[in-house]
Protein backbone atom coordinates (compact mmCIF):
# COMPACT_ATOMS: atom_id res chain seq x y z
CA UNK A 1 0.00 0.00 0.00
CA UNK A 2 2.97 2.30 0.54
CA UNK A 3 4.52 1.60 -2.86
CA UNK A 4 2.78 4.49 -4.68
CA UNK A 5 3.84 6.80 -1.86
CA UNK A 6 7.44 5.66 -2.36
CA UNK A 7 7.08 6.41 -6.07
CA UNK A 8 5.80 9.88 -5.30
CA UNK A 9 8.72 10.57 -2.94
CA UNK A 10 11.08 9.43 -5.69
CA UNK A 11 9.46 11.66 -8.32
CA UNK A 12 9.24 14.67 -6.02
CA UNK A 13 12.77 14.23 -4.76
CA UNK A 14 14.31 13.92 -8.18
CA UNK A 15 12.21 16.60 -9.82
CA UNK A 16 12.10 19.43 -7.29
CA UNK A 17 15.53 20.92 -7.81
CA UNK A 18 15.58 20.89 -11.65
CA UNK A 19 12.04 22.27 -11.78
CA UNK A 20 12.90 25.07 -9.38
CA UNK A 21 16.14 25.79 -11.24
CA UNK A 22 14.50 25.98 -14.67
CA UNK A 23 11.07 27.41 -13.87
CA UNK A 24 11.38 29.07 -10.47
CA UNK A 25 8.86 29.01 -7.68
CA UNK A 26 5.89 29.07 -10.07
CA UNK A 27 7.17 25.92 -11.76
CA UNK A 28 7.75 24.27 -8.40
CA UNK A 29 4.21 25.13 -7.36
CA UNK A 30 2.87 23.64 -10.61
CA UNK A 31 4.92 20.48 -10.01
CA UNK A 32 3.62 20.16 -6.45
CA UNK A 33 -0.02 20.61 -7.48
CA UNK A 34 0.39 18.07 -10.29
CA UNK A 35 1.87 15.51 -7.97
CA UNK A 36 -0.77 16.03 -5.31
CA UNK A 37 -3.50 15.44 -7.88
CA UNK A 38 -1.90 12.24 -9.12
CA UNK A 39 -1.21 10.90 -5.61
CA UNK A 40 -4.73 11.66 -4.37
CA UNK A 41 -6.32 10.07 -7.43
CA UNK A 42 -3.99 7.06 -7.22
CA UNK A 43 -4.91 6.36 -3.61
CA UNK A 44 -8.55 7.26 -4.26
CA UNK A 45 -8.74 4.44 -6.80
CA UNK A 46 -6.24 2.01 -5.26
CA UNK A 47 -7.71 1.76 -1.76
CA UNK A 48 -11.28 0.86 -2.83
CA UNK A 49 -9.95 -1.79 -5.23
CA UNK A 50 -7.74 -3.30 -2.54
CA UNK A 51 -10.60 -3.32 -0.04
CA UNK A 52 -12.90 -5.17 -2.43
CA UNK A 53 -10.35 -7.74 -3.60
CA UNK A 54 -10.70 -10.11 -0.62
CA UNK A 55 -14.42 -10.43 -1.33
CA UNK A 56 -14.06 -11.68 -4.90
CA UNK A 57 -12.38 -14.53 -6.77
CA UNK A 58 -9.14 -14.26 -8.71
CA UNK A 59 -10.56 -13.28 -12.14
CA UNK A 60 -12.71 -10.59 -10.52
CA UNK A 61 -9.60 -9.16 -8.85
CA UNK A 62 -8.14 -8.49 -12.26
CA UNK A 63 -11.36 -6.74 -13.27
CA UNK A 64 -11.20 -4.60 -10.13
CA UNK A 65 -7.61 -3.64 -10.89
CA UNK A 66 -8.52 -2.73 -14.46
CA UNK A 67 -11.49 -0.65 -13.33
CA UNK A 68 -9.26 1.16 -10.84
CA UNK A 69 -6.91 1.97 -13.72
CA UNK A 70 -9.71 3.33 -15.88
CA UNK A 71 -11.01 5.46 -13.01
CA UNK A 72 -7.49 6.67 -12.25
CA UNK A 73 -6.92 7.77 -15.84
CA UNK A 74 -10.32 9.45 -16.13
CA UNK A 75 -10.08 11.31 -12.83
CA UNK A 76 -6.50 12.37 -13.50
CA UNK A 77 -7.39 13.78 -16.90
CA UNK A 78 -10.53 15.49 -15.59
CA UNK A 79 -8.89 17.08 -12.55
CA UNK A 80 -5.76 18.05 -14.45
CA UNK A 81 -7.73 19.67 -17.26
CA UNK A 82 -9.87 21.57 -14.76
CA UNK A 83 -6.81 22.74 -12.84
CA UNK A 84 -4.95 23.79 -16.00
CA UNK A 85 -8.02 25.64 -17.24
CA UNK A 86 -9.14 27.34 -14.03
CA UNK A 87 -6.04 27.86 -11.88
CA UNK A 88 -3.32 30.43 -12.63
CA UNK A 89 -0.37 28.04 -12.75
CA UNK A 90 2.46 27.29 -15.16
CA UNK A 91 0.29 25.11 -17.39
CA UNK A 92 3.04 23.45 -19.42
CA UNK A 93 5.10 22.57 -16.35
CA UNK A 94 1.95 21.36 -14.60
CA UNK A 95 0.87 19.07 -17.43
CA UNK A 96 4.37 17.66 -17.92
CA UNK A 97 4.53 16.83 -14.20
CA UNK A 98 1.08 15.26 -14.27
CA UNK A 99 2.32 12.97 -17.05
CA UNK A 100 5.60 12.15 -15.29
CA UNK A 101 3.96 11.48 -11.93
CA UNK A 102 1.21 9.44 -13.56
CA UNK A 103 3.63 7.22 -15.45
CA UNK A 104 5.80 6.60 -12.40
CA UNK A 105 2.91 6.04 -9.99
CA UNK A 106 1.07 3.70 -12.35
CA UNK A 107 3.99 1.28 -12.15
CA UNK A 108 4.08 1.52 -8.36
CA UNK A 109 0.30 1.14 -8.11
CA UNK A 110 0.37 -1.88 -10.40
CA UNK A 111 3.08 -3.44 -8.25
CA UNK A 112 1.01 -2.80 -5.13
CA UNK A 113 -2.08 -4.41 -6.68
CA UNK A 114 -0.11 -7.43 -7.91
CA UNK A 115 1.51 -7.95 -4.51
CA UNK A 116 -1.86 -7.60 -2.78
CA UNK A 117 -3.50 -10.07 -5.17
CA UNK A 118 -0.65 -12.57 -4.63
CA UNK A 119 -0.98 -12.19 -0.86
CA UNK A 120 -4.72 -12.85 -1.06
CA UNK A 121 -4.11 -15.85 -3.31
CA UNK A 122 -1.54 -17.33 -0.94
CA UNK A 123 -3.93 -16.84 1.98
CA UNK A 124 -6.67 -18.61 0.08
CA UNK A 125 -4.38 -21.58 -0.65
CA UNK A 126 -3.34 -22.03 2.97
Amino acid sequence: MLLPLAGWVLVAGLGAWPTWEWFGSEGLQAMAIAQVIVVVVTYGTLVPAMRRMPEVDTPARLVLAMKAGVWRLGLTVLLSAAMAWLWPIETKVFLVWVAIAYLVLISFETSALVLWAKKLESQACS
